[in-house]
C-alpha cells in the first residue's frame, strides 16, 4: 500500500502505528462510502420512483463493490489473520 501510495515507510509509519493501524483507516473510509450510499434518502411518492430510487441504489452499491473489490478481498483476509482488525470490522459493522 505504501509502494502504491508513493510514499516512503517512514512517511507512513509517522502517521499510523502500524500495518493495522493503516488498515482499520482504509476499512473505515470505504465503509463510511457504503454507509453514504445507504442512507440514500427514501421518500418515493409511486411505486416507480421507489423501484428507481432502490435500484439506483442497489447499482451504486454494485459499482462501490466492483471499484472495492481488491481492498475488500484484502479486509477479509486481514480478518481471518489479526485479532484487532477482526474486532474493529465488528464494531464497524
Amino acid at each position: 500500500m505504501i509502494k502504491k501510495a508513493n510514499i516512503d515507510y517512514g512517511t507512513a509509519y509517522i502517521h499510523f502505528k502500524g500495518k493495522e493501524d493503516l488498515l482499520i483507516v482504509l476499512m473505515e473510509i470505504i465503509m463510511e462510502q457504503f454507509y453514504e450510499i445507504a442512507e440514500t434518502s427514501f421518500f418515493p411518492k409511486s411505486k416507480d420512483e421507489a423501484k428507481h430510487i432502490i435500484n439506483k441504489q442497489a447499482n451504486a452499491f454494485f459499482k462501490m463493490a466492483e471499484a472495492e473489490r481488491k481492498m475488500l478481498q484484502f479486509f477479509e483476509q486481514a480478518i481471518g489473520i489479526s485479532t484487532v482488525i477482526s474486532h474493529k470490522w465488528k464494531a464497524i459493522r
